[in-house]
């Protein structure tokens, strides 16, 4: 059995497809369905149903696919140890993050890092925030942009900024006349819902406050949720490192009570750092506590 075949497995579970595995591994189709059949002819069974609808794991696929994700880290930890070793940065950094983090930081700090460590390769993976928990503690991603208040005891998570949430408003809306927004003034209002939808901090505060919203429509996109409201279908909450540099002809305001959303930088507890993962994890503090 090859490292090779369980990379392409792994790949193929990530993307769902044996058409975009290849493409993202620079492989053919047949070359991608060879390695699959081989590596099942290995193990005795098989880890895919295939279907109309696409691709799912079977259950020993499943049970596999965890021990297989453990030996790609060991060899990328242990290429990584040799080549600190030898004095030559190598390796691969893969990171879980969401659209306000590959927007506003994550450029700057890639190119930074990059420019000091060019062998290093980077991979990001866009999910939203249980799913960037998950996806380190199963292994998908080696560390990953996290919310510090949802506590978790097998993650190691470093508080990077106390982030605002703010009303996001098209001119000459109602609200634009409030400094601070009062908290009581949402009851009745149209909301264009976020991405996140009513799971995170916008259901705690409708909560919260016992707030009676009328949800205009939802928007799984928060670039499509920022047309909207410019289109005056109603406001939106977004976050503010999201929404600073995009706000064009909105109006951003805050409410009359604390509203924030607190960001961090999460690993595995209790693993040992690749030397790549370790030095990445700096360039990501110092960036952000010199432009907060």
């Amino acid at each position: 059995m090859s490292l090779e075949k369980f990379e392409i497995f792994v790949k193929v579970v990530e993307l769902k497809s044996f058409t975009k595995a290849a493409e993202f591994l620079g492989y053919t189709q047949s070359g991608v369905s060879h390695a699959i059949n081989s590596l099942e002819k290995d193990f005795g069974f098989q880890l895919f149903i295939r279907n109309r609808t696409g691709l799912k794991l079977t259950h020993n696929g499943e049970t596999v696919l965890i021990y297989i994700r453990d030996l790609i880290k060991s060899n990328e930890q242990l290429l990584a140890t040799v080549s600190s070793i030898n004095k030559v940065n190598k390796g691969k950094i893969k990171i879980g993050t969401f659209p306000s983090v590959s927007t506003n930081w994550l450029p700057s700090i890639i190119q930074n890092f990059r420019s000091d460590y060019p062998n290093i390769d980077i991979d990001l993976l866009d999910g939203e925030y249980d799913e960037i928990r998950e996806w380190i503690k199963d292994y998908t991603v080696d560390c990953g942009f996290v919310l510090c208040d949802t506590p978790d005891d097998r993650l190691d998570v470093t508080h990077l900024l106390k982030d605002p949430q703010l009303i996001v408003l098209p001119p000459g809306h109602e609200l634009c006349q409030y400094d601070r927004i009062p908290v009581d003034k949402l009851n009745g209002t149209n909301i264009i819902l976020p991405k996140e939808g009513t799971d995170y901090h916008i259901g705690k505060l409708i909560e919260k406050y016992n707030l009676d919203i009328n949800v205009s429509c939802f928007s799984t996109n928060n670039f499509t949720t920022i047309a909207m409201v410019k289109s005056d279908l109603g406001y939106s909450i977004l976050p503010e490192l999201f929404i600073k540099n995009l706000k064009g002809e909105l109006v951003l305001k805050q409410l009359d009570v604390p509203f924030y959303r607190y960001l961090g930088f999460g690993v595995l507890n209790n693993r040992k750092l690749s030397p790549a993962l370790n030095v990445f994890k700096n360039y990501v503090v110092d960036y952000v506590n010199t432009t907060k």
